[in-house]
């Protein structure tokens, strides 16, 4: 499959919003034009209102495209889209240069000629966390088989649909995934135990957010997926629940010391708000910040979603992301050294299934937000693994946490002589 892509910077200057192509191909016009779409105005803003007015999605995609449209540039790059051969896809990518701009339904955006882009498999949407995005590859590391660390820890919310979504994968790649369950559930805990997979272990959450980040780095996933709770205020932050019943808040700092596993490639934030940005602080959404940092693609939802559609994301996302995430990893069998090469394609032909399985039986798109909600920030580089041995990634694993527990510790100025020298031999091991 050809890519042909649209890259489209979206840019804050002089408090005015301004919107250019970015990468063009013979003589199209580059010149900035003003945007003329708000988040906070209508009907972007009746988004937010429940019940959702019919016709509401829809309204909000024209109206969205037609400000982009209004660019020379855009406008003749979606004109030459309309009809693109069997053999090529046209991703859409959307530059964000302001928090201003992310919580603009992007992923809504429709046209007469097309409809909604992104539920057509020839038009896939994505966000660039800035238009100044490092486009080098990103380099990660993987073992004999991926390996997920599925946090599973949301309050009040349906953590066995959660698992099922799971347990399906698993049944349909037996041995081909490791994984690790963060839950506080007894009941849930007991269920996947009861199954006796060999590849999958449960741990309890940790009391404090710094456990939390300190267990997923030191087991080294290679896709971290969080099920619980999110909000966008304060720069962002996710709640998970414990064994005791505490709820353990992990703010946007804590979750930005994932971006130093060299394994990390796909954090999936599945719960509310993970790819909204707070207006009233002008601060980004967690989402877009976790790219910034450098991991290489990050998966969120723009608003509030329902426990039920979270449910439905995760076993079709899952689905369709390790079928083309396999294809790549068998082209290179075990022994063979040479770089894989992971394409864009992989998360954004996962997530149009998703989007396919949270548009409602029996309610035309234009009317159903759900579909619209999950959102996807990448770099432009693009993503190249490298084999290594399960025992090298976790030693090399566990060494960046312990260095991290010296930084603390020495910072605190609370650092026993015991403490320091068992530290230091534990590095040379």
């Amino acid at each position: 499959m050809i890519n042909d892509p649209l890259v489209i910077d979206v840019f804050l200057l002089d408090s005015a919003s301004y919107v250019q192509v970015d990468v063009v191909e013979g003589g199209v016009s580059r010149k900035p034009t003003l945007l003329k779409a708000r988040a906070a105005d209508p009907p972007y803003a009746e988004l937010k209102v429940r019940p959702l007015r019919a016709g509401l999605v829809k309204e909000c995609g024209d109206k969205l495209c037609a400000s982009l449209a209004a660019n020379p540039g855009v406008l003749a790059t979606l004109d030459r889209f309309q009809t693109p051969p069997r053999d090529t896809r046209h991703p859409i990518y959307v530059s964000i240069g302001d928090p201003e701009h992310e919580n603009l339904p992007w992923e809504a955006i429709w046209r007469q000629s097309v409809e909604f882009y992104a539920l057509g498999q020839h038009w896939p949407i994505a966000r660039l966390p800035s238009a100044s995005d490092d486009t080098k590859v990103a380099e990660r590391v993987i073992g004999e088989v991926p390996r997920i660390m599925a946090v599973i820890a949301a309050e009040g919310a349906d953590i066995d649909g959660e698992w099922t979504g799971f347990n399906k994968l698993l049944d349909q790649f037996p041995d081909r995934i490791d994984m690790h369950v963060l839950l506080a559930s007894d009941q849930l805990k007991a269920r996947i135990e009861k199954l006796k997979l060999p590849r999958v272990q449960c741990s309890w959450i940790g009391e404090t957010a710094d456990d939390v980040i300190q267990r997923i780095r030191t087991w080294s996933p290679n896709i971290v997926h969080f099920f619980c709770h999110g909000t966008s205020q304060n720069g962002g932050s996710l709640s998970v629940v414990n064994r005791l019943g505490e709820t353990v808040k992990i703010p946007r700092d804590k979750l930005l010391q994932l971006r130093e596993n060299d394994g990390l490639c796909l954090v999936v934030l599945n719960c509310c708000l993970g790819g909204n940005a707070d207006p009233n602080d002008h601060a980004s959404s967690i989402a877009r910040e976790l790219v910034k940092a450098g991991l290489p693609a990050v998966v969120a939802m723009r608003e509030i979603i329902t426990d039920k559609s979270a449910n439905a994301f995760t076993s079709s996302f899952y689905a369709e992301l390790f079928v083309r995430l396999r294809a790549c990893l068998d082209a290179h069998p075990a022994g063979d050294n040479g770089p894989i090469e992971v394409p864009d394609d992989t998360w954004l032909d996962a997530l149009f299934h998703a989007r396919q399985a949270l548009n409602p039986a029996g309610m035309l798109p234009a009317d159903a937000l759900e579909w619209t909600l999950p959102l996807i920030y990448v770099r432009r580089g693009g993503l190249q693994f490298t084999r290594r041995t399960e025992s090298n990634a976790r030693k090399a694993a566990e060494a960046g946490v312990l260095r991290d527990w010296q930084k603390i510790l020495q910072a605190q100025g609370a650092f026993p002589d015991e403490l320091r020298k068992l530290l230091e031999e534990k590095l040379k091991q």
